[in-house]
């Protein structure tokens, strides 16, 4: 009975490192996936598995199924030019002009360079708390590929863990300084005649996640689609 339900099979070594990569452990991934420990450790052995618990492992990792069968290819890239990640930016670049162009009278309402490096260096900050420098280093160098493929580049899938908690990291500290800075307007406030924080002060304090979902969503995460793309396209 248990060899008839033993129909599919997956890279061991391949969930292995997507496991790592989202930081579960294997009583962790048993847990999401809704399968026993001592299934997850057989299928990390020998790749052995039913249909149903392939379909479980790679819908909790947000993968394919197909993905599973794969181990990460050793090199990666050909060196060819992405005309699709120069005309993206491109467009997104210029949505962001425009609306800075909308409200030319006062740009302060969108450009502010120090909420920016703070952010910046924020995540930066983070990651390497977390990384360390040189994979901190390493991964967010990877923005080049969004223009241009690397040439045999090896161990790509490395930077994907990097990037991922930096993607945590965006949303951390948009938090963290958005919350600083309604402190900071709600102290002066106290300093003012009718003693009050304004509801403008509180909406003006958003910029610095308005920051960090950028930060997060038009660079860091598209970063990661695109090298899931590059891992996916060598098979």
């Amino acid at each position: 009975m248990m060899q008839e339900a033993i129909k599919s099979r997956l890279s061991p070594t391949k969930l292995k490192s997507m496991r790592v990569e989202n930081g579960w452990s294997q009583e962790k991934l048993a847990s999401v996936t809704g399968l026993s420990l001592r299934t997850i450790q057989r299928i990390e052995k020998d790749g052995k598995c039913s249909v149903e618990s392939k379909l479980a492992i790679a819908a909790a990792l947000n993968m394919t199924p197909s993905e599973l069968l794969h181990d990460y290819p050793e090199k990666v890239g050909d060196g060819t030019l992405n005309y699709g990640g120069m005309i993206g930016l491109l467009s997104i670049v210029g949505l962001c002009s425009l609306l800075v162009a909308w409200e030319w009278k006062n740009p302060e309402i969108f450009i502010n360079p120090m909420n920016a490096l703070f952010i910046g260096l924020t995540v930066f900050g983070l990651s390497m708390m977390s990384s360390g420098f040189q994979a901190t280093v390493n991964a967010f160098g990877t923005v080049i590929w969004i223009f241009k493929q690397p040439q045999d580049q090896l161990l790509v899938q490395a930077h994907l863990p990097v990037l991922r908690r930096a993607l945590v990291y965006c949303y951390t500290a948009g938090v963290i300084w958005t919350l600083t800075e309604v402190v900071e307007a709600g102290f002066y406030g106290s300093q003012t005649s009718n003693n009050s924080m304004s509801l403008n002060d509180i909406l003006f304090s958003m910029q610095s996640m308005l920051y960090a979902v950028m930060l997060a969503e038009f660079l860091i995460r598209p970063l990661m689609n695109r090298i899931t793309w590059l891992l996916s396209r060598q098979h």
